[in-house]
């Protein structure tokens, strides 16, 4: 809104990257951290999936492919 301020636009920002976190699967980072390689290893195929689904790819500057997405998240490993 306009009328926000900082701190408001901020927290909507955080707001609306944790609801696209859980849209692509994304597992909050604390679960991420304390989960072993191979339970993310076994969840990339479903993040991957879920970021092809998200309408929010078509409006990338750079098209991804799903090879380009799983080989992005297998370099979080």
């Amino acid at each position: 809104p306009a009328e926000a301020n900082d701190v408001t636009a901020i927290n909507a920002l955080i707001q609306q990257i944790e609801r696209l976190k859980q849209r692509c699967a994304l597992p909050p980072l604390a679960v991420a951290l304390k989960e072993g390689r191979s339970e993310y290893s076994a969840r990339i195929p479903a993040m991957v999936q879920a970021a092809l689904a998200d309408v929010t790819l078509r409006t990338n500057p750079r098209p991804a492919s799903a090879g380009e997405i799983q080989e992005l998240l297998e370099e979080l490993l």
